[in-house]
């Protein structure tokens, strides 16, 4: 009897010492490793697809983004005001073809959501020639959509700018842009 007493005071003594290091462990980990969850910082840009100056501050950003180590919701909003006498029914500071460069980009990040799609592959690819966004029969927007995606889906997108999925998303966009004089 004695014997088999010691043998449990030597197994609750070995499971306690387990047990005591195993929760110093977690606590330990905790107060050196351990974050709390973070929000999404929002970041809202108010831009112009044919916009010099679009470049450069999305140039940046990607930077930044790539840097920071927080999480990131990054909102891009386009500049247009509605026009119903202009072909697209938006009126754009550098022209239709901006307005529908606008719109090829809320229809892509409309169709694929996640940033490394939309921001990191299509828009800056965009960029790199951003005088020529909306010319061509939107043949730089299927080069840069075809880098980022599946070419079917490329398709997709240019369906959307030729329809009233395409409005609805640029006319959510001028109420929040346009109409506060932005």
């Amino acid at each position: 009897m004695q014997q088999r007493c010691g043998l449990m005071v030597v197994a609750l003594i070995v499971m306690g010492i387990t047990f005591m290091t195993w929760t110093r462990h977690i606590i330990s980990d905790r107060t050196t490793d351990w974050r709390p969850l973070q929000s999404a910082v929002p970041i809202e840009l108010f831009v112009m697809s044919k916009c010099p100056d679009k470049v450069d501050c999305e140039e940046v950003i990607s930077k930044v983004l790539k840097q920071v180590k927080v999480p990131v919701s990054l909102d891009v909003n386009y500049i247009a005001r509605p026009n119903s006498s202009e072909s697209l029914g938006f009126e754009c500071k550098h022209g239709p073809t901006e307005c529908l460069g606008n719109m090829q980009e809320l229809c892509f990040k409309n169709i694929y959501p996640d940033i490394d799609d939309w921001f990191h592959g299509f828009t800056l690819c965009l960029n790199e020639k951003y005088a020529d966004i909306g010319e061509d029969d939107s043949l730089l927007a299927e080069e840069c959509g075809t880098l980022s995606s599946d070419r079917c889906l490329v398709y997709i997108t240019y369906n959307c700018t030729k329809s009233k999925t395409g409005s609805l998303i640029t006319c959510m966009l001028c109420s929040k842009t346009g109409w506060k004089r932005l």
